[in-house]
């Protein structure tokens, strides 16, 4: 392939997913027909240093763009080599994830001054710490840097404070740090950042941040433009959310990621009380501890008006909690409400159902709580949430009282997802949703793990107002 003459316009060429070794890279390199070549993919390969090092001496690419090297077994010595390069001046995306170049990699690339249009570097799964980490961030070649992936390393609180050091990187939007090992300082340190003014997505989620680090990051004045934050599975407690939802400069936050922390209700309470991000629209609040508590604090808030997402399953949320939600008239725009893994009962539900104010909820998950047959039925009774398409309700012992209830439900006439196993639902709850005439939209009903028999399955699948391609899982 690489003798070919004739590809003269040859703009992309993908060879990802093949068995390419280092002689075959030194063969594709000596090309001197592709001269438009904007595109090479060679992801998931076996060209390790050897053939990286002949790559990089390629002379004829200079119009390439976008270079794919992620999963090739390269080292220190093949990023060495790839950060001499002097021909693809033009490169915009560099591909090196799950390659094992470390810090004396790093370092190298670091060093390059030939890439100064490159926008989007992929360098996660590398090896890479702190050394390697404060080595890229004296850059100064990449001006025009856009997006940088530094996922699944072994960063840890030096590399993090001197990465936010960079003052080359101005342009820089997206800034991957996730499964990392940074703390307190690396946080805090990052917080003081005031180069990156047109930074959009953060993502630190999976590292050991802890309250003065979550207090650290949200003093930083700079990151204006910040829109979607991901701090999932650290370790940030009441303090830490409380610090957090008392910053004033991110007012253009529409994605907060809170997940699996240690927030209880007095961080719940905190977060309530934010005015500044007026443009949320999706708060992951889910595996927490805010309780009932939490739950009555955060319906209270009135700055969220665009929110439409809010996910809060596994927070030890019960009756009162889900009551005080249904009565919130803020969140008008709702359009998704995960509440499953609950303790919320045929009161709570019972509440929910007489919500008047998410007329544009889509989405609701209850599934694995207690709502009962009781529970099911008042929710059957609904009749603001018309445009309803996936209904969560698995694991409540809603029973075939509970099903009967349901299957008379005339409002929701855009339901397509219906989930319903492990419910104690039998013959009598089978024929009754059988006979439903509303949801003629549904797609896709589950309900696995109940008491239905075969004759059952059978009549429900004889709906006639239902689709004639309808998935019903018993």
């Amino acid at each position: 392939m690489s003798k070919n003459t004739t590809w003269t316009k040859l703009q992309l060429l993908d060879l990802e997913n093949n068995s390419i070794d280092a002689k075959g890279a030194a063969s594709l390199s000596k090309n001197k027909t592709w001269t438009s070549l904007q595109t090479l993919g060679l992801g998931n390969n076996s060209i390790g240093d050897k053939g990286v090092i002949e790559l990089s001496k390629n002379t004829t690419w200079t119009n390439l763009q976008r270079l794919h090297l992620e999963s090739n077994s390269i080292d220190a010595k093949g990023a060495a080599s790839l950060s001499k390069n002097k021909t693809w001046i033009n490169l915009k995306t560099l591909h090196l994830e799950q390659n094992s170049i470390g810090d004396e990699g790093a370092v190298s690339l670091s060093k390059n001054t030939s890439w100064t249009n490159l926008q989007t570097l992929h360098l996660d799964h590398n090896q890479i710490g702190d050394e390697g980490t404060a080595s890229l961030s004296k850059n100064t070649t990449w001006t025009n840097l856009q997006a940088l992936h530094l996922s699944f390393n072994w960063i840890r609180n030096e590399g993090a404070a001197e990465l936010s050091k960079n003052t080359t990187w101005t342009n820089l939007q997206i800034l991957h740090l996730d499964h990392n090992q940074i703390g307190e300082e690396g946080a805090i340190g990052l917080g003081k950042n005031i180069t990156w003014t047109n930074l959009q997505t953060l993502n630190l989620e999976r590292n050991s941040i802890c309250d003065r680090g979550t207090i650290g990051l949200a003093q930083n004045k700079t990151w204006t433009n910040l829109k979607t934050l991901h701090l999932t599975f650290n370790e940030i407690g009441d303090k830490g959310a409380t610090g957090l939802a008392k910053n004033t400069t991110w007012t253009n936050l529409h994605t907060l990621y809170l997940k699996g922390n240690s927030i209880c209700n007095k961080g719940a309470m905190g977060l309530s009380k934010n005015t500044s991000w007026i443009n949320l629209q999706a708060l992951h609040f889910d595996r927490n501890l805010i309780g009932d508590e939490g739950a009555v604090s955060l319906s209270t808030n009135t700055t969220w008006t665009n929110l439409q997402i809010l996910h809060l399953d596994h927070n030890q949320i019960g009756d009162e909690g889900a009551a005080s939600l249904s009565k919130n008239t803020t969140w008008t725009n709702l359009q998704a409400l995960n509440l499953e893994r609950n303790s919320i009962g045929a009161e709570g539900a019972t509440i929910l159902s007489k919500n008047t104010t998410w007329a544009k909820l889509q989405t609701l998950k209850l599934g694995i709580n207690s709502i009962g047959a009781e529970g099911a039925a008042a929710l059957s009774q609904n009749t603001t949430w018309t445009n309803l398409q996936s209904l969560h309700l698995e694991n409540n012992s809603i029973g075939d009282e509970g099903a009967t209830e349901l299957s008379q439900n005339t409002t929701w006439t855009n339901l397509q997802t219906l989930l319903l196993n492990n419910n104690s639902i039998g013959g009598e709850g089978a024929a009754s949703l059988s006979k439903n005439a509303t949801w003629t939209n549904l797609k896709t009903l589950y309900l696995e793990s109940n008491l239905i028999s075969d004759e059952g399955a059978t009549k429900l699948k004889r709906n006639p107002r239902w689709r004639e391609d309808i998935e019903i899982k018993c």
